[in-house]
């Protein structure tokens, strides 16, 4: 089994248009199953049921006409049983008759004979009297009549009975010389006109072939067919062969032995189950006239037939419909993939460098939307390379212009000519001036390195002062306020140096009396901020306006070659232009200048 990830993993590696094909596959395939699958469950239902309002109708019918046939069956065993010359016959040892005998024998086999000659579907027709067969009409004439009918079942029950008619059967007629042939009889007892005396029996015999004419009337579905079984599970009468056996002789018997718990039911019952190893939809219902059970049974196969002929029409629908359904799928989803896919091939050389490719998809759509922002962040990121490149060559500029500052002649010249100066009068302070010069000029190279620590910031600033207080002896004082835990916080470097010497020049320089010049680092709202103050003669609004311009230049003096411009420029290169300079002056009061920078440390 694949690890989840693994899964994930693989669908990684799989084109869009393989993704959308797969997944409008599968929801066509699961529709057109599930569509397919819903429509032949509801029509087989509607066959099923169809089948067994049919069947109902036939049963129905069925067991009215066998309810009819039985009545009729049962009133004449009534009109027997109540004829004049029947009862003169089997009363002609009473003494409440006083009749000739022979005539009411003679009358009573007429009027069997009449019976049996009109109705051709009884076979015989025997008059017991309470000891031996007393007068019969048989279509059979090896008629055995000293046969002891009082030993058949049919006998023994109809005498508990009393005159009510009773069906039994399927039987043989054993007082017959051949009793092969299967009937069912009609029996009841004859009672005197006074109901005081029991005289006789009445036994009407009916071929069970006679039952075809009613079975064989009511055609099932397909291959259907029709039995009936009494309360015993004895068949009454089955079809002689069924369509699926038409070789032999259909048995239903063990079949229905195991069904009769179904079966038995006062009220019409429907079920499924198998007969002869089919299955079968059996729909059965009870006569009211008798202890027997019509059942009409119907092949399941046959009822499901035409399901299976609309059911190959269907698939076969559903395959054209499905590849058809692939086809056209593949087809949009080569359509939608085929901007994607030339998108990518332009975000490939784009990967590869060349940023002057743009994509030329014209659409409306999500993917129009996605070339059209690509070609704009091409554009972006061409504009921006040019300005990094611009930057990167205006902050070596900048650097430069910086360095050369430092180097300025007339300052190293002033400087050196000082020296000489303190030399000749061995003046002490020779030895600090001299260093601190070296370590101005170590400091602005610092090695190549664009960032350096505050700290070492702070003591390029601190020799530059002292060289200079030195060169302007009792000109201005200076103090420096930082705190010992903002040394390591790093920032460009020489953004002090030139902010001090213009405070000097500019400031200071053109004072009457000595200056003051005051450095103090704090952080403000999670910046550094840096405040040069100096008590010089300051300046207008408009010159703090346009001091920090590039286009700055003061009539008197140069600065220091390179202006404030320059630090402002370079704090903004390097950190954004939310960082750089602040002007604050007023005139004769003096100048303050913030330097915002933010917090890095390393």
């Amino acid at each position: 089994m694949l690890h989840k990830d693994g899964i994930e993993s693989r669908l990684k590696y799989i084109s869009i248009r393989t993704k959308i094909l797969f997944s409008f596959s599968l929801v066509i395939i699961l529709l057109t199953s599930s569509t397919l699958f819903f429509a032949l469950t509801k029509y087989n239902y509607k066959l099923l049921n169809n089948n067994i309002n049919y069947s109902k109708k036939v049963t129905s019918s069925l067991v009215v006409n066998l309810d009819e046939y039985i009545s009729q069956l049962k009133y004449i065993t009534n009109i027997i049983a109540y004829n004049q010359h029947v009862q003169k016959y089997l009363n002609k040892h009473d003494s409440y008759y006083t009749i000739d005998s022979s005539d009411s024998f003679q009358r009573t086999l007429e009027f069997l004979s009449n019976i049996l000659t009109s109705r051709s579907d009884i076979d015989s027709i025997l008059i017991f009297d309470n000891d031996k067969l007393s007068v019969f009409k048989s279509s059979h004439l090896e008629l055995d009549t000293s046969y002891n009918y009082k030993n058949q079942i049919w006998y023994k029950n109809i005498l508990d009975s009393g005159t009510t008619p009773k069906i039994y059967g399927p039987h043989k007629q054993e007082y017959l010389a051949n009793p092969e042939t299967q009937v069912f009889s009609v029996n009841r007892t004859i009672q005197r006109y006074d109901g005081l005396k029991k005289t006789g029996v009445i036994h009407i015999t009916v071929n069970l072939s006679e039952l075809n004419k009613f079975c064989e009337s009511d055609v099932l579905y397909k291959n259907g067919f029709v039995f009936i079984v009494n309360d015993k599970g004895e068949i009454i009468y089955q079809p002689e062969q069924n369509a699926t056996h038409t070789n032999e002789t259909f048995s239903l018997q063990n079949d229905v032995t195991r069904l009769m718990p179904k079966l038995i039911d006062d009220k019409m019952n429907i079920f499924t189950d198998t007969i002869d190893n089919e299955k079968y939809q059996i729909v059965s219902k009870h006569l009211n006239n008798s202890n027997w059970h019509v059942i009409a049974a119907t092949p399941y196969k046959s009822i499901t037939e035409d399901a299976k002929h609309i059911k190959n029409i269907i698939v076969s629908m559903g395959i054209l419909s499905l590849i058809l359904a692939l086809i056209i799928t593949y087809i949009l989803s080569t359509t939608i993939t085929r901007p994607i896919l030339r998108l990518r091939k332009c975000m490939v050389e784009a990967t590869a460098g060349n940023l002057t490719i743009r994509s030329n998809i014209k659409s409306n759509d999500e993917i129009g939307i996605l070339s059209s922002s690509f070609n704009s962040m091409l554009s972006q990121i061409e504009k921006l390379m040019k300005q990094v490149i611009s930057d990167q060559e205006q902050k070596r500029k900048l650097e430069l212009k910086t360095l050369q500052a430092q180097i300025n002649p007339h300052f190293l010249y002033n400087t050196l000519d000082s020296i000489i100066w303190m030399a000749e009068s061995k003046n002490e302070n020779i030895v600090p001036m001299t260093e601190s010069l070296s370590k101005l000029f170590r400091i602005s190279l610092s090695k190549g390195k664009d960032i350096i620590s505050l700290s070492s910031e702070i003591e390029h600033v601190k020799n530059y002062l002292f060289i200079q207080s030195m060169r302007y002896v009792d000109k201005f004082d200076y103090s420096i306020s930082i705190e010992p835990e903002l040394f390591n916080y790093k920032t460009i470097k020489l953004i002090l140096q030139p902010i001090v010497e213009n405070s000097i020049y500019h400031g200071i320089k053109n004072k009457r009396g000595k200056g003051y010049i005051d450095i103090d680092c704090s952080i403000i709202n999670n910046e550094l901020l840096i405040t040069i103050t100096d008590d010089g003669i300051g300046m207008d609004n408009e010159t703090c306006d346009r001091i920090l311009s590039k286009s700055y230049t003061n009539d008197n003096h140069l600065s220091s070659g390179i202006g404030v411009h320059n630090v402002n420029e370079r704090i903004k290169l390097y950190f954004g232009s939310k960082y750089g300079l602040r002007y604050e002056s007023t005139i004769s009061v003096g100048t303050k200048v913030y330097i915002d920078l933010p917090l890095i440390i390393e």
